[in-house]
């Protein structure tokens, strides 16, 4: 696991107050946008759409069976599976730390894929691991000086299509910004702010 250890702070970062004046990281919008090239976040849509088609085209015929979580779960792994394959390069490399799938962009961001709800929340329940790893915490692997942003889905009402996929950087359960990527144009800002 010393593949966490490596990488390099090249990122230039806001520092933040917290709470019992520990300080954290904190990537802006214009900072994440000017660091991450277009292409990427495409190829990051392109895979989260890859993955929700491969479950209807795979699964279709055992879905009745399948709980949420298990769809969510299934969902996921289709999605890195096609990251990996059109996502990865130079520029974002895959790296399987503390039992999750993270890219590491230019060894300054971590990108995970996430299911998301209506208010771009993530679906996963709050573990400790989870709940450090959403506060921007350190955990085994995974320095805390490497901003965490969610490239996530939100499906439709009843499941059977994906009515969103956004970049989410969040600090806790608090949305800093998002950035909408349904768009098939060029990725936009969702005017959202969520306490």
């Amino acid at each position: 696991m010393a593949d966490g250890n490596n990488f390099k702070n090249n990122c230039h970062l806001q520092l933040t107050s917290r709470p019992f004046g520990r300080q954290h990281l904190r990537m802006t919008e214009a900072q994440f946008l000017s660091s991450c090239p277009v292409e990427i976040l495409l190829n990051c849509r392109d895979a989260v759409q890859r993955g929700f088609s491969d479950y209807a085209a795979r699964y279709s015929h055992v879905a009745d069976i399948h709980d949420n979580r298990t769809v969510a779960s299934i969902i996921h792994c289709h999605i890195v599976e096609a990251a990996k394959s059109i996502a990865c390069g130079p520029d974002l490399v895959f790296r399987y730390l503390a039992q999750r799938n993270l890219f590491i962009l230019k060894n300054s961001v971590i990108i995970v894929f996430k299911k998301l709800d209506e208010n771009l929340r993530s679906q996963n329940y709050p573990t400790r691991s989870a709940t450090n790893f959403n506060a921007q915490e350190e955990l085994e692997g995974i320095p805390a000086n490497l901003p965490r942003i969610e490239v996530g889905y939100v499906p439709d009402s009843v499941g059977a299509s994906i009515a969103g996929i956004y970049v989410v950087c969040r600090q806790g359960n608090q949305i800093d910004w998002s950035i909408d990527l349904h768009d098939d144009i060029e990725p936009r800002q969702r005017d959202l702010k969520i306490a």
